[in-house]
């Protein structure tokens, strides 16, 4: 928002000394049309008579104004009369508050109007009169360092007020076109084209950084900001070359519509006494088109150029998890003696000290005697490449333990030691099994692993010997397989007995069957272990199995219910039977019972009309089966349903009637095998009442029947449906009436029978309706129309 008081006190902040009786020459520049229109586009300004607000003066004390290309009026109409001094609008200008000429930091000098692409990455302020502060110029943490007045910066505040700066002489974003250069609250400072700005109306200042070092460019852009309570916009580009600390301006738009709204486009530096400038562009009204304005460095002090040493990659030392490096030296040049270089480790230590394993970086950086430095990283990467070592724990020899084929072992713990920390011991057997189970007979092999944190190994190997006490050795029987006994589900059977042998006398041996009766029982169908033992002396067993398997081979009986005939189900192609079920036995208990129907259905589902076989099966759990098999016959006994449409009304389109279409089906449970009707869809019915008669059969020669009837409307009634569709259509009375007489004309000509009067009042509705059509909506017109030729068609009137 613009501010008068403040605006007035930055105005008597100018009154800096008396410098004889001169008068200031360029602060708002109230420009006359003299200069030629040439010398006016050649800058893109246009310029604009500017009146001052009551509440602005010009300044009563004296300040001389330099620049380093030209001399500015000390009298007159500053940027007029800067445009009537020279055949091409000046654009180096330079202010200085020294009582002589300075000689400015920077060139101005107009060039091609070639702005980059608006930035889009980062937001700029979006609020009135307010400042974002430390803004960095690089990303992702690589610096980027501006020369600005001769100083260095790596951060930008950004105003909404079309204002940007460095450092802290900037301290807030206000506020309308400030005169520069002027020692006030805003130092330091690019003003793109500085006025009372409302960005938080369109937030549209975007800011990014573009290029790789050392040619990054850091672009800020104002797009179609606009002005405080008033008409005019702002889209102007600002682009920071690195390196070359060039400050180019592309101005697109940029103009004001308020009085007090003035602009100021330049630079101004840190004390307030020095400024470049277009001449007339400080604190005067005009307005930019298409204009691009660069600033360069006279006589900037580069920043020296450094060159790292390479990246280094070393392994650790013997025994140790560090490398002493030689890392070198940085060098550096610059265009003036006194550079120093100087390095920083990211770990704090001293670039000497041991480097621990991992990546250190290095950051060397070059500082001229005016404190302009430029910084390179070098990385150092130590790597772990020693493996560690280890001792696996003694190789063991015991026997299982009492009673079962394994034993339990204390194996012990490897040890390991590296010359890094965090070596971790890790042990696997050859049976894959846990340290901690029990160890099986024979010889199992432990592998001991020590990894250290980069991941070199060391292995050692320990074994662990089980040996047992021998068990017997047991022989059964052969396998038995017979079939069930007639009429039973089971079988008798022998199985005979096992034998066994032993190193040392007392072995005994038992059995087991697996059900859980005794040998000499009788074995169901099915199959049947028997687990013979032996056990020695000393507890130690050897088992064995037989197998007796009995099969049941004798097929179940079964009978069909009766077979079923009935009738359809009222309106259905189908009927729901109760067909029963059939009855099975066998020798085994368990015996199924299933029927199949011809037609893939449930047993449960409807029977469709016809012939239906179910076939019954009787299945036992050896799957041995019979079958059986029952009809169901479905009788269709009901007739077709036919559907005709309700009586209704036509109109005639002849004499002789209409052409009458209308739509007739039937549906029948089964199906419909023929549909007819008189008289006939689409033939001739006359004016007047006529019925139609509609008959269908289905396949089993039942028949249904339907009738309706059709009016064929003649002219007379069709005229009556046509004055009440006049009546009712929203016409006014000055075109309804008219009309309407027509047709009563016509009516009552119809109802003396005189057809020929008739006809000659249905041509003049007709034509009346044409003569008035612009009164008549388009869809009433047509039903209209088309009505009248109709009935005409019917009186037979042409």
């Amino acid at each position: 928002m613009w501010r008068f008081t403040r605006f007035t006190n930055r105005l008597n902040t100018l009154r800096v000394g008396l410098l004889g009786g001169a008068a200031l020459a360029v602060l708002y520049a109230c420009a006359e049309s003299t200069a030629p229109a040439n010398l006016l586009s050649t800058a893109g300004i246009i310029v604009r008579e500017f009146q001052y607000p009551d509440s602005i003066k010009y300044p009563s004390d004296a300040v001389r104004l330099a620049s380093a290309s030209s001399t500015r009026p000390t009298s007159g109409s500053g940027l007029s009369a800067s445009l009537q001094g020279s055949s091409s609008l000046a654009l180096s200008s330079s202010a200085s508050l020294s009582s002589s000429p300075s000689v400015p930091s920077y060139t101005v000098a107009s060039v091609t109007y070639n702005p980059e692409a608006a930035p889009t990455l980062g937001k700029g302020p979006n609020c009135d009169d307010c400042l974002m502060s430390n803004v960095p110029l690089g990303v992702n943490g690589v610096p980027f360092n501006f020369t600005f007045f001769g100083k260095v910066y790596d951060k930008i505040n950004i105003g909404s007020n079309g204002i940007v700066g460095f450092g802290d002489y900037m301290r807030d974003g206000c506020c309308a076109g400030s005169v520069i250069p002027l020692n006030d609250f805003n130092n330091n400072i690019i003003a793109l084209g500085q006025s009372d700005w409302v960005p938080n109306r369109t937030t549209s200042i975007r800011y990014e950084t573009r290029g790789s070092a050392p040619s990054r460019r850091f672009l800020i852009q104002f797009t179609n900001v606009m002005e405080s309570s008033g008409s005019g916009l702002m889209t102007v580009q600002l682009v920071l070359y690195e390196q070359s600390n060039d400050i180019v301006i592309y101005t697109d738009t940029l103009s004001t519509s308020i009085k007090s709204h003035v602009l100021t486009q330049g630079i101004e530096n840190a004390t307030g006494d020095e400024a470049e400038f277009v001449a007339g562009r400080v604190a005067a009204k005009y307005i930019l088109k298409k204009d691009a304005v660069k600033f360069s460095v006279t006589a900037t002090n580069k920043a020296p150029v450094i060159t790292a040493p390479a990246n280094l990659s070393v392994n650790t030392g013997p025994a140790v998890c560090a490398a002493n490096v030689n890392i070198g030296t940085a060098t550096a040049t610059d265009d003036a003696p006194g550079v120093t270089v100087s390095g920083v480790r990211s770990d704090g230590l001293a670039l000497d000290a041991a480097y621990p394993k991992g990546v250190i970086t290095i950051t060397w950086t070059a500082t001229d005697a005016e404190k302009v430095y430029s910084s390179a990283p070098q990385t150092v990467t130590v790597s772990d490449k020693e493996n560690p070592s280890i001792t696996a724990p003694e190789n063991k020899s015991v026997r299982t333990n009492k009673g079962v084929s394994f034993a339990t072992v204390d194996v012990g713990t490897a040890t390991a030691a590296d010359n890094c920390p965090n070596v971790t011991v890790t042990g696997a057997r050859s049976d894959n099994a846990p340290l901690a189970a029990g160890f099986p007979l024979g010889v199992t092999t432990i592998t001991w692993t020590a990894k250290d944190a980069a991941g070199n190994l060391a292995s050692a190997n320990q074994t662990v010997s089980v040996r047992a006490n021998q068990p017997p050795v047991i022989s059964v029987p052969p396998a038995i397989a017979v079939n069930t006994d007639p009429g039973v589900c089971a079988a008798s059977v022998n199985p005979g007995t096992a034998s066994a042998t032993d190193d040392m006398p007392g072995t005994v041996v038992t059995s087991v069957r697996n059900d859980a009766l005794p040998v000499s029982s009788a074995y169901p169908k099915g199959f049947t272990v028997i687990t013979w033992t032996a056990t020695d002396a000393e507890g130690a067993t050897a088992s064995a199995t037989q197998s007796v398997t009995v099969s049941d081979k004798e097929k179940p009986s079964i009978s069909a219910p009766a077979n079923v005939s009935v009738g359809n189900d009222p309106g259905l192609a189908t009927a729901i039977v109760a067909v029963g079920s059939a009855v099975a036995s066998d020798n085994c208990i368990k015996v199924s019972v299933s029927g199949a129907r011809s037609d893939g259905l449930s047993l449960e589902s409807p029977y469709p009309v016809g012939s239906t076989i179910i076939t019954w099966k009787a299945t036992d759990p050896s799957l041995n089966s019979s079958t059986a098999t029952q009809s169901v016959v479905v009788r269709d006994i009901t007739p077709p349903t036919i559907f005709v449409p309700a009586s209704f009304s036509v109109n005639a389109t002849s004499s002789s009637g209409a052409a009458v279409n209308y739509a007739v089906s039937a549906s029948d449970n089964v199906g419909v095998t023929s549909l007819s009707c008189y008289a006939a869809s689409g033939s001739q019915f006359p004016i007047g009442l006529s019925s139609v008669n509609c008959s269908a059969f289905d396949a089993a020669g039942n028949r249904g029947v339907g009738s309706f009837t059709v009016t064929v409307r003649g002219a007379r009634d069709q005229l009556a449906l046509l004055v009440a569709y006049v009546s009712g259509s929203p016409l006014s009375n000055g075109v309804a009436n008219p009309l309407l007489n027509q047709l009563d004309a016509a009516s009552r000509a119809l109802a003396n029978n005189d057809s020929h009067v008739a006809c000659v009042k249905l041509d003049d509705f007709i034509s009346l309706v044409g003569k008035k059509s612009a009164n008549i909506p388009a869809d009433d017109r047509a039903q209209m129309l088309a009505d009248g030729v109709r009935i005409e068609n019917v009186l037979g009137c042409h």
